[in-house]
């Protein structure tokens, strides 16, 4: 019963934390939304612990925690796939910018030199 609590208390705390985070602009709301969903997961597991078990076992795992882990590495593949976009587009506006910068740093050193 106290590793529930103790679970539960966590989940709760990093919602909290989420949330705020929120509230100060420092957490886009597109990430808000999914670390909200993901807390609120994993709170209505550590509230109703049996549930785990049983969607594990229609699923056809033999142990909840295998369930836990596929879900979780999946979660985290595509929480990887969705940053690296994310930094790709934007390794493509600086490259952008800075040829902009470059080129108006050119025209304006051939106006000294006219």
């Amino acid at each position: 019963m106290g590793g529930i609590i103790f679970t539960v208390a966590c989940f709760a705390l990093l919602l909290i934390l989420a949330l705020r985070l929120v509230r100060r602009k420092k957490l886009a709301f597109k990430y808000a939304v999914a670390w909200t969903t993901f807390t609120s997961v994993a709170l209505v597991f550590g509230l109703v612990p049996n549930l785990l078990t049983n969607i594990s076992q229609a699923l056809g795992f033999v142990q909840p925690s295998n369930l836990f882990f596929v879900v979780a590495i999946f979660t985290l593949a595509a929480l990887t796939l969705q940053l690296s976009v994310g930094v790709s587009r934007l390794d493509q506006r600086v490259e952008a910018i800075a040829r902009e910068i470059a080129l108006k740093g050119d025209s304006k050193s051939h106006e000294h030199d006219s």
